[in-house]
């Protein structure tokens, strides 16, 4: 823990995602928030590893983060739609 605190943040994030989960109740809502919290979880190790780098980015990255960034903000205009 002291050596690698942001593992352990990590972690505690990892378990309130999951524990949200849990509460809700069966159906689509619980597996939305589930996915939701295992993309939460998957971008904050990216993000960690995108740090380090320098620009400019290889072409199949680029084109990852491109496709990401429409994914994302396909997702966003959803969940503003349904949260008001």
């Amino acid at each position: 823990m002291v050596e690698h605190p942001r593992l352990f943040i990590d972690s505690l994030n990892e378990r309130q995602s999951q524990s949200i989960a849990k509460d809700l109740r069966g159906g689509p809502e619980r597996e939305v928030a589930a996915e939701l919290g295992y993309l939460q979880a998957l971008l904050q190790r990216a993000h960690r590893r995108l740090v380090p780098l320098t620009a400019p980015l290889e072409p199949t990255l680029k084109g990852a983060c491109l496709r990401l960034h429409v994914a994302l903000e396909q997702v966003n205009n959803e969940l503003t739609r349904l949260v008001p």
